[in-house]
């Protein structure tokens, strides 16, 4: 698997930013806010995912 540069930092910030979404989230899980931080957490991290596998997919 060869991934090309142009998107490989925009794809680690944008996993990162998942990873901080969560964890902020789950410390703040009693909140209405909290729970909003962790969805969109979980749609950050798992758009990465998708757009990898697309990536993948059409090459």
């Amino acid at each position: 698997m060869n991934m090309n540069l142009a998107s490989f930092w925009p794809t680690v910030g944008a996993f990162t930013l998942g990873l901080f979404l969560l964890g902020m989230g789950f410390s703040l899980r009693e909140k209405d806010y909290g729970v909003f931080m962790l969805w969109a957490g979980v749609m950050a991290v798992f758009a990465v995912i998708v757009y990898n596998i697309l990536q993948a997919i059409g090459s």
